[in-house]
């Protein structure tokens, strides 16, 4: 049965319970159906119900001892558990939508035993898919919220794929160049699904706004990890190796397990991509790259190994288990058979024509089944366009090396030449408008100053560009090993 009609909402400021501003202090349940009731204009939900929920969320006016206690009473509050919510119709979830997303991730992140079902995924379910759109963008973080409590209880129902459709949902509410965690939930539970063609679409928008959509830390470095795996999936690896990147440079003061993990799949595919080890972004912060070059010796060991294509030093550092335990291993395994495809590469350098057998023999495979699995690998090589070449004879097989067939003045090619200008003309207005977000930034200008005007510090008080960089962008934190956000696998939902 829904619930009966709430009474009005009285104006800001009547009672003793609101606060100067004219935002309401929430106390009880009731004063929470009051103001979901109450706002029902877009003005009275921008100014009275966000920051009043968000101040409940975030535990204001709560009981408790330290601010965690305080916002779980604001959350249990907030949930509303003692009203019937899942029968309202379509047209009344419209209407409230903005309150619903603050009780329904409040319902999700604060669960109770007989309240966590599917009934709950179902109204959750409903609310992001057939809510408004313009409220729910109102509510900020909330949107990350009810996107992972969704996917996390999809989970726990032990059906991951019913999250598939309102997480793909909360991703289309922001703007395109917005960026929330409903995109990090959303790649997760494709991921757990191994539904990569529903992930590639949530790969493409460039993110320029980390703001509006009030995401984490923790969002931000999941998502491009994420997005990483996704490509690495589909053997996109370039595309692979740049989320990774991406996710190693975001910038931090602390090192995190996840960024470890992009670092070392970065690597990886920078090997698949173009066989080369990978330098990471310049600005990466220097306690990321301190931790890569304590935690990733293997790997940049193979990656030596790889570039200067010394095959035997490659095959000793393949053998390390700590791949396996890193859950690389499939990496790894392409990495290894694509030793062939390297070796091809080099040769074709060298020779404009030669008998297959002669090039199995060069690759160091021999007998049939070496002539045999060089030419598929000829073939798979012709077909991406990883090599111009040809096999003829009827005989004894000959392959002939072509140079460069793309024709620069290609249709296709003019289009992606045009594509990537117009990427670059763009990049460049991006850079200068955050150029210039920056120079009037307060906080930004007031951390320059300190750190010019510091005199202490290690090294005498000598301070590295690295450490400089670490600073400014981490808001000067004490450096240290695996702290903090994404310290550990839980925090990557694993």
């Amino acid at each position: 049965m829904a619930h009966p009609a709430f009474p009005s909402l009285p104006p800001p400021g009547a009672s003793s319970s609101s606060s100067s501003s004219g935002v309401p202090v929430i106390r009880s349940a009731k004063s929470v159906s009051d103001i979901i009731t109450g706002c029902n204009t877009f003005d009275l939900i921008y100014h009275t119900l966000i920051p009043a929920f968000h101040d409940l969320a975030w535990g204001k006016g709560q009981p408790g001892p330290t601010p965690k206690e305080k916002a779980d009473a604001g959350q249990d509050i907030l949930a509303l558990w003692d009203q019937d919510l899942y029968s309202l119709s379509q047209e009344r979830i419209l209407q409230m939508t903005a309150g619903l997303v603050f009780v329904v991730s409040a319902r999700l992140s604060r669960p109770i035993k007989d309240g966590y079902n599917a009934d709950l995924l179902r109204f959750a379910t409903a609310v992001a898919m057939h809510g408004d759109r313009q409220q729910i963008r109102l509510t900020g973080p909330r949107v990350s919220s009810l996107a992972w409590g969704i996917l996390r209880l999809a989970q726990h129902l032990k059906q991951p794929e019913l999250a598939l459709r309102p997480l793909e949902a909360l991703t289309q509410v922001l703007d395109f160049d917005v960026f929330s965690g409903a995109y990090a939930a959303y790649l997760e539970a494709c991921l757990i699904t191994r539904r990569f063609d529903y992930a590639l679409p949530a790969t493409q928008p460039i993110f320029t706004d980390f703001i509006a959509g009030g995401p984490t830390y923790l969002d931000v470095i999941t998502y491009y990890h994420h997005a990483g795996l996704v490509c690495a999936a589909v053997k996109d690896f370039a595309r692979a190796k740049r989320f990774f990147s991406i996710a190693v440079a975001v910038p931090t003061s602390t090192g995190s397990a996840i960024q470890l993990t992009a670092a070392k799949r970065a690597i990886l595919c920078g090997l698949l991509d173009n066989g080369e080890l990978l330098s990471f972004p310049r600005y990466t912060s220097g306690t990321i790259s301190r931790m890569i070059d304590r935690n990733a010796k293997e790997y940049t060991k193979l990656g030596k190994a790889f570039e200067s294509h010394d095959w035997k030093i490659v095959r000793e550092a393949a053998a390390s288990k700590e791949f396996a335990e890193d859950c690389n291993y499939g990496l790894l395994e392409q990495v290894m058979n694509s030793i062939s495809r390297r070796r091809i590469l080099r040769i074709q350098t060298m020779y404009s024509r030669m008998t297959v057998r002669d090039l199995a023999a060069k690759v160091g495979l021999l007998g049939p089944e070496g002539v045999q699995q060089v030419g598929m690998v000829l073939q798979d090589m012709v077909a991406t366009k990883s090599i111009s070449a040809s096999v003829s004879g009827d005989g004894e097989a000959v392959v002939t090396f072509h140079d460069d067939a793309t024709d620069y003045n290609s249709q296709q090619t003019l289009l992606e030449v045009a594509d990537v200008k117009a990427m670059a003309t763009w990049l460049e207005k991006e850079l200068a408008r955050g150029s210039d977000k920056l120079g009037i930034s307060r906080s930004y200008l007031k951390k320059q100053v300190g750190l010019l005007e510091g005199n202490g510090g290690p090294n005498g008080g000598k301070k590295t560009r690295g450490d400089t960089t670490d600073q400014v962008f981490g808001g000067a934190a004490s450096r240290g090993g695996l702290k903090g956000v994404g310290a550990d696998w839980g925090d990557m939902g694993f």
